[in-house]
């Protein structure tokens, strides 16, 4: 499922209801969401912070009650992968652009590649 950060998906809106209706009619074995920004990535910058955060608090819990295994995002120039519960948070901001240098990192149960 792709989920579209630039229009509006706060609590009680109407594309994160469509969301929630969409897992949680979904029977595949496996479920990803994707979208631009992610909700955990590691380093000081490019960070959209209300985006991540929106992830954190109303993706997340979606993701947990109906079984999402992984999540893709970009924005941020690096791989990271971060397990929240056991879903996998991949940031995949390569983009044929240089990656990158992770600076303070403050996540557990994560890996990266700078």
């Amino acid at each position: 499922v792709v989920v579209d950060q630039y229009h509006d998906y706060e609590a009680n809106t109407k594309q994160l209801q469509w969301l929630e209706q969409s897992l949680a009619q979904s029977t595949a074995k496996w479920k990803f969401l994707m979208f631009h920004a992610p909700g955990w990535s590691c380093g000081d910058w490019h960070h959209d912070e209300d985006r991540m955060l929106l992830v954190q608090t109303l993706i997340q819990p979606l993701c947990l009650k109906y079984n999402v295994q992984v999540t893709f995002g970009a924005h941020n120039h690096v791989y990271c992968r971060y397990d929240s519960g056991g879903v996998q948070h991949l940031t995949l901001g390569g983009g044929g652009a240089s990656l990158y240098y992770v600076v303070n990192w403050n996540y557990t149960n994560a890996s990266y590649m700078s």
